[in-house]
């Protein structure tokens, strides 16, 4: 039998503080998260609400703990194999297979780690439309381009953090 269970003890802090903070550790940060989802994976859940909100800090340093957060929409697989179909997850962050009603498995949470990511990296959701059918076409049927000269944010990343997402 499988139990899931969620204490949360951390501080609430704004999302714009949390983006500020984790900018540029964003190696540290991005892999403190990937591996939360590994954990996850390895135990057949797929979170399916992967979001910058339900990431959680223990406090803006460098040396912060990182937990992933919010698991009402999690589902337990009973196999690597297994796929499901439940169209559920938070607009922006959701996978195309997601949006598309098409079955899926681990793959949803990684795409919405890429999302995170950028978010952390540029302070925008990727996929972002107020429009729900301009926002599928976003996401289901173009290539996001990293353009690191028009975004305010990304002329202050590092070479680190640049190499990092090359």
């Amino acid at each position: 039998s499988h139990n899931l269970c969620l204490l949360v003890t951390y501080e609430l802090f704004d999302e714009t503080e949390i983006v500020a903070t984790i900018r540029e550790p964003c190696e540290e940060s991005y892999q403190k998260i990937a591996i939360g989802i590994q954990s996850l994976h390895r135990q057949l859940i797929i979170h399916r609400d992967l979001k910058i909100q339900n990431i959680f800090m223990s406090d803006l340093t460098e040396n912060a703990r990182i937990r992933i957060g919010d698991l009402g929409s999690a589902k337990m697989l009973t196999s690597l194999t297994e796929k499901t179909s439940f169209r559920i997850g938070t607009p922006g962050f959701m996978a195309p297979e997601v949006m598309q009603d098409s079955p899926y498995s681990f793959s949803c949470d990684v795409w919405s780690l890429g999302c995170i990511m950028h978010t952390m990296l540029f302070a925008t959701c990727p996929f972002w439309h107020d429009d729900r059918q301009e926002r599928k076409r976003l996401v289901c049927d173009t290539s996001l381009k990293l353009d690191f000269d028009s975004n305010q944010c990304a002329g202050t990343l590092s070479s680190a953090c640049r190499n990092f997402l090359i």
